[in-house]
């Protein structure tokens, strides 16, 4: 046998600590770890509830989610808030139970577009516009914002990132000798 192997049938999760757990057939969400500690399933459950696809680690810091509350600002007859509309039937009601850390609120903005906003631990904030996407786009973009740690976007200076840059510059294969 060989020691990367897996000595059971049943597919495993690996968790941070390179701990391995197996999954029991069956219903598998209700019984998998917080959503902090999971980063990736081996193999493809189909029959356990997961579809093609495998679990990514949800972003908190330490254990804590960093998105403390998101706000979903709409227009109740502008065109452009249709989508947004359709997904406060149809998935923020999901979206909240399945985020019971998370403070949802619903604001109504007359004659703006669109827009969801996140506060976070640190103080920063985040706004994407999402006027005239469909309810699927606009799920997608509340969960980047929960998943996100808040930190500002820092544009880095040159292109090759190194701890410890070259004293001589940056080899490229133009380079004469």
């Amino acid at each position: 046998m060989r020691p990367w192997s897996n000595p059971s049938p049943q597919p495993l999760i690996k968790l941070r600590r390179r701990k391995t757990l197996p999954i029991p057939p069956g219903p598998v969400l209700a019984e998998l770890p917080s959503p902090s500690c999971i980063v990736s399933v081996k193999h493809h459950l189909v029959q356990g509830g997961l579809h093609h696809c495998c679990l990514t680690s949800q972003m908190a810091l330490r254990g804590a989610w960093q998105l403390q509350k998101l706000i979903v600002s709409y227009c109740d007859w502008g065109g452009s808030s249709r989508g947004i509309r359709a997904f406060m039937e149809l998935h923020l009601p999901a979206f909240k139970e399945k985020n019971p850390q998370l403070e949802v609120v619903d604001e109504l903005i007359r004659g703006q577009h669109p827009h969801l906003q996140g506060f976070y631990r640190n103080k920063n904030q985040r706004t994407i516009c999402v006027k005239n996407m469909d309810p699927e786009d606009i799920l997608l973009h509340a969960t980047r914002l929960r998943n996100a740690l808040g930190r500002k976007v820092v544009k880095l200076k040159t292109r090759h990132v190194t701890k410890h840059p070259s004293v001589q510059g940056t080899w490229t294969t133009a380079v004469k000798f």
